[in-house]
């Protein structure tokens, strides 16, 4: 660690008639060293500070997560209520087609009656209706005809048909659909129903542009337990499609066309055991070939909300750590605080372990409101342990901060990794299972999608949610393997970034001589032209030199006279300096020479590679430097000279690729030197023994 003495000494210096005060700093070290654990408290400290002065933004931040964990719950997940279903009953009187209509759940299906086939259609064609119900004016005696045919064991001398025996019969027999489903899709689930004292009740009449259904005037079906039918004479019976319930839906909303065939399959099962009550044989429902038990896992009435709500909390978490993170690496870097934490002594694993500690609070925060909301508030199921499904939250948390890592490694500002890290969470979402299983996916799609960091963990958090699996299940410690398998693979990426080779150049100048645009420019080929005083801003790129990889670390310094004290500790770890001035201005022009000074005094190497650039040289008829007398600098010092401009882009990247060749080539010879050396050094060492 060390201290700047900036009480040393100042003197003045006389420059075209005009005085200018120059001041010298000195260096002194402690006499004590700094474990890695104070500077990691240090650190700490520092970004504690910086976050909490930002209140708005570590509110927002932390309740982020929980608020789109209620919005899910608001506005997706549920099912739809009172769908408008239109309905032709043609049968006069209405009897098992009546029955049929009071089995249909009212909370989720609204019918509208209308007097012919056709309006119920248009009705649907119309958009008015999602579904049309056709039933014909015999459904009731064609289901008794198609019955006596299928089955001739059904005929009873002594008491003849039962409305409830025919439709249980019906429903037995498999070969004929029920105009729920076209041959090959699947049949949703039914859902328990409990008769209701109201069942038989004729429906009130609904407004719509028909006239509602007209009520049973011959036939009473309020105390009836039995009713037999046998007397209907056959040859008033039309064919057996009569019997057949017709269906015609809107199938452009897949959501819709579900909850139809699921409530209307249900009131198949209400139907016949409504009817089977009202003979006196309660238990016909049963003779049905197919019957649902209690499910093992799940409820009887499963929403989106049970499936989808787990998988989002853990890809919430996820990006939202990992937003967090890349977002605060990048702004250190851009403020120049990395660079100036590194100059005076810390390393970047202490710099990286202090971030983690303070990023992990939030994570905590994070993780804690979003339990309580999606738990407590809309209560999530939970059959298993809360300790194993935080612990897969925290792991999750903390694969999204070494994915944010990753993404500050690799991107040199914050709008790259905002849309990197936007454009990869629409991607996750898709592809990871959340709203959709993976075994819907081709195959090729879902082997990549099991090689996200989240589709596995997903996984195991459902396990432990729905089933209340344990760890002495694969099916969960999966989750947690593939965590921190993904985690290192991600900090594995960020170091091999690190491996190549890493040149440092300083940016040094006078205020406002356009050591920032020349900077910007060189990077982002773009021009600010608003000038704005610079404290240390630190940029980071990718060059090829000689065939090889590079990264470039650029800081670009302040050049106000209040800033010198700090300008030691940038320069000694500088391995190349861009010495600007405007040729529009001769005192910048003068000033240099303090600044090499300087540099050559921390430095204390004279070789060190160095570049003289003269900017803004678009404004030649403000010109106030000669370009021989910068020359003649240039040559007593043995650097180079270009004349750049920062708003036309002339000599930017000329400058920077000269300096950069520069710095490759005298570390290059400064190796080989060693190499040379450390041969030599052993080539004495050899004995020979007599």
């Amino acid at each position: 660690m060390s201290l700047v003495n900036a009480t040393s000494s100042s003197k003045f210096d006389t420059l075209n008639g005009k005085s200018k005060l120059s001041r010298k700093y000195s260096i002194h070290s402690q006499a004590h060293r700094v474990n890695s654990f104070q500077k990691i408290g240090v650190l700490c400290r520092k970004h504690r500070l910086r976050l909490f002065r930002r209140v708005s933004e570590l509110v927002i931040t932390m309740l982020l997560p929980a608020l789109e964990v209620a919005l899910f719950c608001l506005c997706m997940g549920r099912d739809p209520t009172a769908i408008q279903m239109a309905v032709c009953n043609q049968e006069k009187p209405p009897f098992m087609s009546l029955v049929f209509l009071k089995s249909i759940d009212p909370d989720f299906i609204q019918l509208k009656y209308y007097d012919t086939p056709e309006e119920a259609i248009d009705s649907v064609r119309n958009a008015d209706t999602y579904s049309a119900i056709v039933l014909a004016k015999n459904f009731t005696s064609s289901m008794q005809q198609f019955a006596s045919k299928v089955y001739p064991e059904l005929r009873k001398n002594n008491v003849g048909e039962t409305a409830s025996t025919i439709v249980a019969k019906f429903l037995h027999g498999g070969s004929q659909g029920n105009g729920l489903d076209q041959p090959g899709s699947p049949m949703p689930l039914p859902t328990p129903f409990e008769p209701t004292s109201g069942m038989l009740d004729t429906p009130p009449g609904q407004s719509s542009t028909s006239t509602p259904m007209p009520p049973t005037t011959t036939t009473t079906l309020g105390p009836v337990t039995a009713i037999p039918i046998n007397s209907v004479p056959v040859e008033q019976l039309t064919d057996v499609d009569d019997s057949i319930i017709k269906i015609y839906y809107d199938g452009s909303n897949a959501l819709h066309v579900n909850i139809i065939r699921r409530e209307l399959f249900s009131a198949i099962f209400r139907f016949v055991e409504q009817l089977g009550k009202l003979i006196g044989h309660a238990g016909i429902a049963n003779q049905l070939p197919i019957r649902f038990e209690k499910p093992i896992y799940g409820t009887e009435k499963t929403d989106m909300i049970e499936f989808v709500g787990p998988g989002l909390m853990v890809f919430i978490v996820f990006f939202a750590t990992m937003s967090i993170t890349s977002m605060a690496f990048l702004s250190e870097r851009r403020e120049g605080t990395l660079e100036r934490s590194l100059i005076v002594g810390m390393t970047p694993t202490e710099f990286i372990i202090s971030q983690i500690i303070n990023i992990t609070f939030l994570l905590v925060v994070q993780i804690t409101l979003t339990v309580v909301m999606g738990f407590w508030i809309f209560s999530f199921p939970m059959k298993g342990s809360y300790f194993l499904a935080v612990a897969m939250m925290f792991c999750q948390g903390l694969c999204g901060m070494t994915y944010g890592l990753m993404l500050s490694a690799i991107c040199t500002n914050e709008m790259t990794a905002l849309m990197l890290g936007a454009g990869s969470q629409l991607m996750f979402c898709f592809i990871t299972g959340i709203f959709w299983p993976v075994d819907t996916m081709i195959p090729f799609l879902r082997y990549f999608s099991y090689m996200m960091p989240q589709t596995l963990p997903m996984e195991s958090f459902r396990h432990i949610l729905i089933r209340g699996f344990g760890l002495s299940r694969s099916a969960v410690w999966n989750g947690y393997v593939i965590s921190v398998d993904k985690s290192h693979k991600s900090t594995t990426i960020m170091g091999d970034d690190k491996q190549l080779p890493l040149h440092k150049i300083i940016m040094v100048g006078s205020g406002g001589v356009g050591k920032s645009a020349l900077t910007l420019q060189y990077m982002y080929k773009e021009f600010v032209s608003d000038y704005e005083p610079t404290k240390a801003d630190s940029y980071r790129t990718k060059v090829l030199l000689e065939n090889s990889e590079a990264t470039v670390d650029i800081l670009d310094t302040a050049g106000q006279e209040d800033y010198a004290a700090i300008r030691d500790n940038y320069f000694r770890s500088g391995e190349g300096f861009v010495c600007v001035f405007s040729i529009t201005e001769y005192e910048s022009f003068a000033a240099i020479s303090d600044f090499r000074e300087q540099i050559l005094r921390v430095k204390g190497d004279e070789m060190i590679p160095m570049i003289l650039i003269g900017n803004k040289a678009d404004l030649s008829s403000a010109r106030r430097v000669k370009s021989e007398e910068a020359q003649m600098i240039a040559d007593q010092w043995h650097i180079p000279y270009i004349e750049t401009s920062a708003k036309t882009y002339m000599n930017v990247d000329e400058a920077f690729m000269r300096l950069l060749l520069d710095i490759h080539q005298r570390k290059k010879a400064l190796q080989h030197a060693a190499s040379a050396k450390s041969k030599k050094s052993k080539k004495k060492r050899k004995c020979t023994i007599i």
